[in-house]
């Protein structure tokens, strides 16, 4: 018979971050939290699961935009945002893990 899968509904969203020259070019936090979660048609589906790996290059403190993951997330309770632990990870050091990889509320993986 025909098979529809397990998630014959499914959509997928995506931000492009690539540009024109073959450079990385992440839009701002605020876009990239927001893509798929605004229903354009006034019906669900939005997106619940972002995966979003890439992380930043030698923030490996608790900055803007960790915090700014971390309050989207409380605020949608229905997200859950997985990011990059960062490409710092050489030896075990302290300073592996980089934002927003060091928020509280997403799930870091790497």
């Amino acid at each position: 018979g025909v098979a529809n899968g397990i998630a014959p509904a499914a959509k997928i969203a995506f931000v492009d971050i690539s540009s024109t020259i073959g450079k990385l070019n992440p839009p701002s936090d605020n876009e990239v939290l927001s893509t798929g979660r605004v229903s354009t048609n006034g019906r669900s589906p939005i997106a619940h699961i972002h995966s979003m790996s890439w992380g930043s290059k030698n923030v490996f403190y608790y900055n803007n935009q960790a915090r700014m993951f971390d309050n989207y997330m409380f605020a949608n309770d229905d997200f859950l945002a997985v990011v990059a632990a960062g490409n710092e990870g050489l030896g075990d050091k302290a300073t592996s893990v980089t934002a927003p990889g060091n928020s509280k509320n997403v799930l870091s993986v790497g």
